[in-house]
């Protein structure tokens, strides 16, 4: 493949050019070459037509535009790159991994020319934040997932055709109630606590349900022993290795998620969530509180309320609601509001106060349950995506230790990250 071609619709203008122009930067090319061809509002044949005129050796369709899709795929031989979705939504190549995204197409073609590797050159150029900013993610939990990824993607990218073989992901969390761990120093790695551990090769839900669970309990046996909070343990359900249910189950209309249903990861699951204001306000007042208070033990459940709220407010805008606690102000949404949505909530209080009440009417309450197996959607795309998640709220964490304590603190957190045995990432 010499040369690469941009085929785009008049609507698609804008989003070509300035793909191009990151294209441009990533391949070390001045420009590439641009084809404009008709939109919906010309007839099929005519499209055809202007299509097959079109000097292309094979077309790689997105799946974004089915109409010029279909008539590509009737002009050329064509490919398509499988994506994972799941949790990976919204992420693109290289914030994907590529073992999870093959490449498909009837045309025999050499695996050396099938994949470019883009991620180092995304790295050295600096070019990541750029990238992400342009896919919208702002969030900090999701962007630095996200950067993790790209970097595994930098030190592993083998060609993908037809089959794709899954590497060996080992994920280390370690933990020192001395201060601060050097990733990099074997002697001080080697003496820190093992917090969680996970090899990720064949059959990744039922290896990464096994390492939570041991995590969980070395996060119950640092509760007991007072050096981090009670509550701190749902960090594992905010990073989706553990999941959640709903009851009921057959749930179709929005969920307006309060701080409980938010803290246990129901952003990870299928759901249609709605964030209400007073799930924010609680957040955040949740973090304030705690930071005046704490001082026996790590104030881990307002670290994770800050992060938590950061990313909720990098969604966008929130649903409407007065700015209180949400035991209160849920019963204060507006009728018109809560009409066709759902309350998913863990909290007892809530539950019992919602259920009789005259709001119970418009939206129903839905119960959101901690679960220590496999549910519908923990498959094999949405164990890579929380098993680096989780990793990466960590890293996150530990940056607000280093800003709160320096190199010392009760607990501080370390981590590493390999593929095939190599590290590619680490705090």
């Amino acid at each position: 493949m010499n040369e690469l071609v941009l085929v785009h619709t008049e609507r698609a203008k804008d989003n070509v050019e300035r793909l191009n122009e990151l294209l441009s930067r990533v391949l070390g090319k001045e420009g590439l070459k641009t084809e404009m061809v008709p939109g919906d509002e010309v007839p099929w044949k005519e499209r055809f037509e202007k299509i097959k005129s079109l000097d292309l050796d094979l077309a790689i369709i997105s799946p974004a535009g089915t109409s010029l899709s279909s008539l590509v795929s009737k002009a050329f031989e064509t490919a398509h790159v499988s994506f994972p979705f799941s949790l990976w939504w919204g992420l693109t190549y290289p914030f994907v991994p590529r073992f999870l995204q093959r490449f498909n197409s009837l045309k025999e073609i050499s695996e050396e020319k099938v994949i470019l590797n883009v991620a180092g050159k995304v790295l050295s150029n600096e070019m990541a934040d750029e990238l992400l900013d342009v896919l919208g993610e702002r969030g900090p939990i999701r962007r630095e997932t996200a950067l993790n990824v790209l970097k595994m993607n930098s030190q592993y990218s083998k060609p993908c055709k037809d089959e794709c073989p899954r590497p060996k992901l080992r994920f280390e969390i370690r933990y020192s109630k001395k201060g601060k761990v050097d990733p990099k120093d074997k002697i001080s790695w080697r003496e820190a606590e093992v917090l969680w551990s996970v090899t990720l090769a064949e059959s990744p839900e039922e290896q990464l349900l096994k390492s939570a669970k041991g995590a969980l309990n070395k996060l119950k046996g640092l509760m007991d022993e007072g050096i981090l909070e009670r509550g701190s343990d749902t960090v594992l359900w905010l990073s989706g290795v553990l999941p959640v249910e709903v009851e009921p189950k057959e749930v179709s209309v929005p969920l307006i998620a309060d701080t409980s249903a938010l803290y246990l990861g129901i952003l990870n699951t299928p759901y249609r969530v709605r964030i209400p204001r007073c799930a924010m306000y609680e957040l955040l007042h949740k973090y304030e509180e705690r930071a005046k208070r704490t001082s026996k033990y790590v104030n881990l459940i307002g670290l994770i309320s800050k992060l938590l709220f950061e990313e909720v407010k990098a969604r966008g805008s929130p649903y409407p609601s007065p700015p209180d606690l949400c035991d209160k102000a849920l019963l204060q949404i507006d009728p018109l509001l809560l009409e066709g949505n759902a309350i998913a909530t863990e909290d007892v209080g809530i539950e019992m106060m919602w259920k009789g009440s005259p709001m119970e009417k418009l939206a129903k309450l839905v119960k959101v349950k901690r679960l220590y197996n496999k549910t519908e959607y923990y498959n094999e795309a949405y164990s890579y995506f929380t098993t680096f998640q989780l990793f990466s709220i960590f890293k996150l964490i530990d940056k607000e230790l280093e800003r709160l304590y320096g190199g010392k603190g009760t607990i501080r957190f370390s981590g590493k990250a390999y593929v095939n045995d190599q590290a590619f990432t680490s705090f």
